[in-house]
C-alpha cells in the first residue's frame, strides 16, 4: 500500500521524526558498546570468579592493584610493545617503499598491486593457520624449502624465532595496508612542486626529503595510528600460531586478558586489565599525536 504524498510531508514534518529514525541505531550501539562498558567498570571492582559469577564481591581497587603489581602483566605489555613497535616500523617502511615503486607507469601495475593487496583480504586467525599448516616440522612447504636450501630454522621454539616468525608474518600481512593509504596519497600529490624542484636542478633524494614526505605526512600519521593501534591490541594470528606460548613468552596483553577472563575465569581482574589498558592506549595515542604533529 502506497503512502500519500500529503501523509508523506506530514511525517516529514513531525518534529519527533528524526529521533524516531535514529532510536534504532541509538539502541544497538547502547548494547554492543555503553553496556558492556559500564559492565567491564563495574566487574573490575567485583572478585568476578566462576564460583562467585552470580553473586560477586565487592574488592575496589585490588583487581587494579593485582594487576600493577603482576610480572606477567608487565611482560605481556612489554612483549606487547616490542612487537608493536618492530612490525609497525617495517611495514611503514616497506610500504612506503612499495608506494614510491609503484607511484610510476610499470607494465602490469594493476595485476602487482592486486597481488600485494592479496594477503590483507584474508581473516587474520585464518592467515595464521595457514601459515601454522606451512610452518609444520612435517608436512609443511617451508620447512621443506629450507632443508633443500641446507638451512635449519625451527619456528616458534625459542623467544627468537618466534617473534621473528610472529613478526614477519604479521609484516606480509599488514603491509599492503599502508601501501594502499600511501600509494593512494602519492597518486593525489600535485604535480607542479616536483616539476618546479626538477626546473631548479633538485636531486631525487632533495625532492623525496623536501617536498614528497613533507606532503604525505598526514597519510603516514593515519596509516601509522591505525597500524600501531590494531598492533597493540593484536590477538587472532598470535593466538591462532603460538597460543602465547611456549609459556607466556609470545603471550600479548590481548591474549593474557583473554586467558585470564576465560581459561582462569578471573573476569573481575581481566576486566580491571582492560580498562586499564583502554587508558594506557589513550595515553599513548596522545603522545603519539603530539610527536607526529610537533611543530618545527
Amino acid at each position: 500500500m502506497k503512502l500519500s504524498k500529503s501523509l508523506i510531508f506530514k511525517l516529514g514534518e513531525d518534529k519527533y521524526l528524526k529521533y524516531l529514525l535514529v532510536l534504532p541505531a541509538l539502541i544497538l550501539i547502547i548494547f554492543i558498546t555503553l553496556f558492556p562498558t559500564l559492565y567491564a567498570y563495574y566487574l573490575s571492582v567485583h572478585r568476578v570468579t566462576v564460583e562467585t559469577f552470580y553473586h560477586p564481591i565487592f574488592v575496589g581497587l585490588e583487581n587494579f592493584k593485582k594487576a600493577v603489581l603482576s610480572n606477567e602483566m608487565w611482560y605481556t605489555l612489554t612483549f606487547t610493545a616490542l612487537y608493536m613497535a618492530t612490525v609497525t616500523t617495517c611495514e611503514a617502511l616497506l610500504g612506503l617503499g612499495l608506494a614510491l615503486l609503484f607511484n610510476r607507469e610499470i607494465k602490469g601495475n594493476r595485476i602487482f598491486i592486486s597481488l600485494i593487496l592479496a594477503p590483507m583480504a584474508i581473516a587474520p586467525a585464518l592467515f595464521g593457520i595457514m601459515i601454522k599448516l606451512m610452518l609444520n616440522p612435517y608436512s609443511g612447504i617451508i620447512p621443506y624449502i629450507l632443508s633443500k636450501m641446507g638451512i635449519r630454522f625451527s619456528p616458534l621454539v625459542n623467544f627468537g624465532s618466534a617473534f621473528l616468525t610472529l613478526a614477519v608474518i604479521d609484516i606480509i600481512e599488514w603491509t599492503p595496508f599502508v601501501f594502499i593509504i600511501l600509494y593512494s596519497a602519492l597518486r593525489a600529490l600535485p604535480s607542479q612542486p616536483f616539476e618546479a624542484a626538477l626546473i631548479d636542478g633538485a636531486s631525487s633524494w632533495q625532492i623525496f626529503k623536501n617536498i614528497t614526505i613533507p606532503l604525505l605526512k598526514p597519510a603516514l600519521i593515519v596509516a601509522l595510528v591505525f597500524r600501531l593501534m590494531d598492533a597493540f591490541k593484536t590477538f587472532d594470528t598470535i593466538y591462532v600460531l603460538t597460543g602465547g606460548g611456549p609459556g607466556i613468552i609470545t603471550s600479548t596483553i590481548s591474549i593474557y586478558i583473554y586467558k585470564q577472563a576465560f581459561l582462569m575465569g578471573d573476569f573481575g581482574y581481566s576486566s580491571a586489565v582492560t580498562i586499564f589498558l583502554f587508558y594506557l592506549s589513550i595515553g599513548l595515542a596522545t603522545l603519539l599525536m603530539k610527536i607526529l604533529y610537533r611543530p618545527r
